[in-house]
C-alpha cells in the first residue's frame, strides 16, 4: 500500500459546525479562526467537511492522516478526540489526544489508511473542566491527506 501523500485537503477554522450551542458560554468567527468557549464541566463537538478528492482510475481514495491547527486558553480546556468518517461510516477513532494550550499543527496518522468511498468529516470532541480558568478554545484549520 502506497504510503505517499497524494493530496492534501483542508478547511479553515470559521468553517466548522458547532454540534451543541447551549453547551457554550459563547462563540466567535474571525478571519483566522472558530472560537468556542465551553460552560464549565461539559462536553461538545465540532465537525469539519473536507474537500474529498474523487478515485484515480481504478485505484481507490485512502486517506493517510488528520491534521488539525489550533490552541487552548488554558489546560481545562482540550481537544479530547478527533474522529474520522467517510460519509456516515466512523473509519477512524483517534481518542484520548487531550490536546492543550499551544497546539500547533499537529498530525494523525491512520495506520490502516481506510479506503474513501463517499465524504470525508472530521468531528474535534472537546471537553471543558469545572476549574476556575478559561474554557476556550481556538481552532484555525482542519486538514486530510490523503495516499
Amino acid at each position: 500500500m502506497s504510503t505517499t501523500v497524494l493530496q492534501t485537503m483542508w478547511v479553515h477554522g470559521h468553517s466548522l459546525q458547532i454540534e451543541d450551542h447551549d453547551a457554550l458560554v459563547s462563540h466567535w468567527r474571525s478571519g483566522f479562526c472558530l472560537y468556542v468557549e465551553g460552560k464549565p464541566d461539559s462536553l461538545n463537538w465540532l465537525h469539519a467537511s473536507i474537500p474529498t478528492p474523487g478515485s484515480a482510475g481504478d485505484r481507490p481514495r485512502r486517506i493517510g492522516a488528520v491534521m488539525i491547527t489550533g490552541c487552548t486558553m488554558s489546560n481545562d480546556a482540550i481537544v479530547r478526540d478527533i474522529h474520522v468518517y467517510d460519509g456516515d461510516i466512523k473509519i477512524g477513532d483517534i481518542n484520548d489526544v487531550n490536546l492543550s494550550g499551544d497546539i500547533g499543527m499537529v498530525r494523525f496518522t491512520l495506520l490502516d489508511h481506510p479506503e474513501v468511498h463517499t465524504a470525508i468529516g472530521i468531528s474535534l470532541g472537546l471537553s471543558f473542566g469545572a476549574a476556575p480558568l478559561p474554557h476556550g478554545i481556538s481552532i484555525t484549520a482542519v486538514g486530510a491527506e490523503f495516499v
